[in-house]
């Protein structure tokens, strides 16, 4: 049966460190990592085939190794991202080496056959567009304010000349 949490997040995250800790507490199994490791700190080995239909593996990292199939649940707060890794390298470089690391390493994590997601990935890029969010929240019937997304500088204007004026009355 599955135990172990996997929390994906920078070293320097001190909520995540508390959650570790409330964890370890708890003597819940924890494995910590920063995707920006992957290399020695970092190694994964994960496969998927015929006849099975999850991924199986193993990760790795300086202090922990998990099988695949032993994660419970995902906390995904905040990794830094691949490209920190890379930044040495010339900038096509660079960005090869991010993205096969991004959909190779993240494309299996957010994909892990029963564990349960805090933040899952997926859902933190849709969160990220306030406009999405704005737009949902009116069609599910919530009143949300007047609200302008522009990149022209006349229009911004504008509309920053009304609301002073509308503010300026009450």
């Amino acid at each position: 049966m599955a135990s172990t949490v996997l929390v994906v997040t920078a070293l320097e995250d001190v909520t995540a460190d508390r959650v570790i800790a409330a964890l370890n507490e708890r003597e819940v199994p924890v494995v910590r990592v920063d995707p920006a490791d992957i290399g020695p700190d970092l190694a994964f080995g994960a496969r998927i085939g015929a006849g099975t239909a999850a991924w199986g593996g193993r990760l790795r990292t300086a202090s922990r190794e998990v099988e695949l199939g032993e994660v419970a649940a995902v906390y995904y707060r905040r990794p830094t991202p691949f490209a920190a890794r890379y930044e040495h390298l010339p900038a096509q470089q660079r960005d090869f080496a991010t993205a096969e690391a991004r959909h190779g390493l993240s494309g299996v994590l957010n994909q892990l056959h029963g564990a349960a997601y805090v933040n899952h990935p997926g859902a933190v890029t849709a969160a990220d567009f306030k406009p999405a969010q704005l737009q949902l929240a009116a069609q599910l019937g919530l009143v949300i304010p007047a609200t302008l997304v522009t990149n022209d500088a006349e229009q911004a204007a504008k509309t920053l000349s009304y609301v002073v004026r509308r503010t300026s009355r009450l």
